[in-house]
């Protein structure tokens, strides 16, 4: 199966150099193999949650997608963040599974 975009070592050895924040890269494993991964990126008292990526025939039986989310939280807590920005794709499930609230 072809990957709409391919994420590779080189993408994640040239982030620093165009981020101007801090960033946080979270890598799900399902038997000791990449599940998913979310790129986050951090500025001020925020998180701002940016994309993720998936190996579909793994993360949609092990949910993946919101173990992802629900860490972004965990680490957020833990750190002192006022809010996540969660970006305007897949509002129905930010707001519905994980009752992520809307701003205007």
């Amino acid at each position: 199966m072809p990957y709409p975009i391919n994420i590779g070592r080189s993408f994640f050895e040239q982030l620093e150099a165009y981020v101007n924040h801090k960033y946080l890269v979270l890598l799900l494993r399902v038997e000791g193999k990449a599940s998913a991964f979310a790129l986050a990126l951090e500025s001020g008292d925020k998180i701002f949650f940016k994309f993720v990526g998936m190996d579909y025939d793994q993360s949609i039986p092990t949910k993946s997608y919101f173990s992802l989310y629900y860490s972004i939280i965990d680490y957020a807590l833990q750190k002192g963040y006022s809010a996540i920005d969660w970006g305007p794709s897949s509002l129905d499930v930010k707001v519905n599974k994980i009752k992520a609230s809307t701003r205007e």
